[in-house]
């Protein structure tokens, strides 16, 4: 394949609920190069086992696979790892908490390709509840769904 590999990096720690729904929505990208580093932080539900159930899928889809674990070592240990081990020619981090909406990394690399003078882009962010609802802050930051 030719054009940009994207490195997604995904620190994971208790989101065993979460974090299939995470992944499946890289694994629907319509970019074509992409390289999943996941680092399992230590944690004490079945977020590990939930990454081993996916590991096929994700090896036929991207492009390079990473699905590790290791002793907790926090946000900034487990960042600086997966740093350390991308590939890519851009980067974005998921958390294994939140999910990115079709067509997400096209639209965010195209500035960067389209003008080299940009180095940054940030997308739209939405809330959204344990369901997966989108769901907003109200002036006290309690949820609302209006």
């Amino acid at each position: 394949m030719t054009g940009p590999l994207i490195s997604v990096l995904m620190p994971a720690y208790n989101h065993e609920r979460y974090v299939e729904a995470a992944i499946r929505s890289v694994m629907e990208q319509d970019f074509p190069r992409i390289e999943l580093l996941v680092v399992d932080d230590g944690s004490k539900d079945g977020t590990w086992g939930g990454l081993q159930r996916l590991r096929g899928e994700c090896e036929s889809r991207f492009e390079r696979v990473e699905l590790v674990t290791q002793e907790n070592q926090g946000t900034c240990g487990t960042m600086n790892r997966l740093c350390r081990a991308a590939r890519g020619d851009f980067v974005l981090v998921l958390a294994s908490d939140d999910a990115l909406l079709p067509g997400a990394l096209r639209r965010l690399v195209a500035p960067m390709l389209a003008d080299a003078a940009v180095g940054v882009t940030v997308g739209r962010n939405e809330l959204m509840d344990g369901a997966g609802r989108t769901c907003y802050w109200d002036a006290e930051r309690r949820t609302t769904y209006e």
